[in-house]
């Protein structure tokens, strides 16, 4: 029986999944719980899961959008009710709704909901899901003290519990001193979406044909930045897809984000730890949040032209970070304090380690 189950929107690769996905293994190592996942996709990336004995139930099939909330309705229904889940732990603001209908039906479940964007991200149905049914979940849990601030914004009665996101044991196993960069490069690290505003990179590949870019994720922009590049001969442009963030990050001489929204930034603090500088945008407010705990970070506005954007990145490159910030990352969001805080909402006891 898996006592703790999470429900997430999809298991495409990225920051919130990957975090998910460690935040399970770590606390399947400290208690004698089993969990699983439940996704409204056909397909899961296995690679996301190697290495664990997580239980993965067979996921619903994804229709026209007007069926969607219908079938994974349905078979988390069933899936419930076979398993007797303990607890539920939802991925974003959807799976929230979906969790707080099913503990109508399971009085004693408990649900946690959670939301891991900022206000202009989120939708008209989002806004409504949290007014009217967070203050009715057992817990609501977000990554930083901005979207915190924010949904308070939209209604004030849920206690909100500010975790951060899980990073990977392996991100926080990078030696010290930095060893020499094998490339030369700035990176960037995310998902080809428009709020990680990808174009923006590239724009400054075209001014600065001189240097390396190197991009790395997946998302529904991907095609788009490549057909962009060919478009304008960016030829010191690279697509790398998705790659391990400590493999990548340990070649680059920078990692640039441009953001026009961020609520928190796993590759911020995987970067960090690998002693690579950031240049962010301003807009990014999960970056200047991070940045203000360990002191360290540049930002800009992503109205500045280009070319200033370029001549600020150059300027970081040429003087990588010390140890002390690799040091004190890992003092404030290291996963060891990541599960303690999660142990304690889920009302679990250090005693119950396996």
């Amino acid at each position: 029986m898996a006592e703790i189950c999470f429900i997430l929107s999809s298991f495409e690769r990225g920051g919130i999944t990957r975090s998910i996905i460690e935040l399970s293994k770590e606390l399947a190592n400290y208690t004698s719980l089993e969990f699983a996942f439940f996704e409204n996709r056909t397909s899961i990336d296995n690679s996301l899961i190697q290495g664990t004995s997580l239980q993965i139930p067979a996921p619903t099939y994804y229709f026209q959008k007007v069926f969607v909330g219908v079938k994974r309705y349905r078979a988390m229904s069933k899936y419930l009710n076979r398993e007797k889940c303990k607890v539920l732990i939802c991925a974003d603001v959807s799976t929230s709704l979906l969790g707080w209908i099913f503990s109508i039906f399971h009085p004693k479940l408990k649900v946690i909901g959670s939301c891991h964007v900022g206000k202009r991200l989120l939708t008209f149905q989002d806004r409504l899901i949290i007014r009217f049914i967070f203050p009715r979940l057992s817990d609501v849990v977000v990554p930083s003290e901005n979207v915190a601030r924010e949904l308070l914004g939209i209604q004030k009665r849920s206690v909100i519990k500010v975790i951060y996101n899980m990073l990977p044991l392996s991100a926080c196993e990078n030696p010290w001193p930095k060893p020499d960069l094998v490339e030369d490069f700035f990176l960037y690290f995310g998902r080809f979406s428009p709020e990680k505003n990808p174009l923006h990179f590239l724009n400054m590949a075209l001014n600065d044909p001189k240097t390396k870019y190197v991009m790395c994720g997946e998302g529904p922009n991907l095609e788009y930045c490549k057909k962009f590049a060919r478009d304008n001969n960016i030829e010191n442009i690279s697509f790398e897809g998705y790659q391990p963030a400590n493999y990548v990050m340990s070649r680059a001489k920078l990692l640039i984000l441009p953001s026009t929204t961020e609520s928190f930034g796993i590759s911020i603090l995987e970067a960090w730890i690998q002693g690579i500088p950031i240049l962010a945008s301003c807009e990014a407010e999960g970056f200047s949040e991070l940045a203000s705990k360990v002191n360290t970070g540049t930002s800009m506005p992503l109205s500045r032209p280009i070319l200033e954007w370029v001549t600020i990145a150059h300027l970081i490159a040429n003087e990588p970070l010390s140890d002390d910030i690799s040091r004190k990352v890992l003092d404030q969001f290291h996963p060891t304090s990541v599960i303690l805080d999660w142990l304690k909402l889920l009302d679990i006891s250090i005693h119950d380690e396996k």
